[in-house]
C-alpha cells in the first residue's frame, strides 16, 4: 500500500486502515516498539498488552539528527 507521511501539529505520521491493523494484530491504544534499521522503519508489537507504558524518548529530529 502507498502512503504519504503527513504532518499533524508539529509531528509527522502515517495513517493504517484498520485491515492493516488486524492483519498486524495491533489496535487502537496498542504500545509497539518502532525501530530503524537499514533505512527501514519496523513497527513490532510489544509483549506487555494494551497502554500499560508511556515511553518517553527526545523530539524526532533530535533522535534522528
Amino acid at each position: 500500500m502507498l502512503a504519504v507521511i503527513q504532518k499533524w501539529g508539529n509531528h509527522q505520521g502515517l495513517s493504517f486502515t484498520p485491515e492493516m491493523l488486524n492483519q498486524a494484530q495491533l489496535s487502537l491504544g496498542d504500545d509497539v516498539f518502532i525501530t530503524v534499521r537499514q533505512g527501514e522503519i519496523i513497527i513490532k508489537p510489544t509483549d506487555q498488552g494494551k497502554g500499560k507504558y508511556t515511553f518517553r524518548c527526545k523530539s524526532f529530529s533530535e533522535t534522528f539528527a
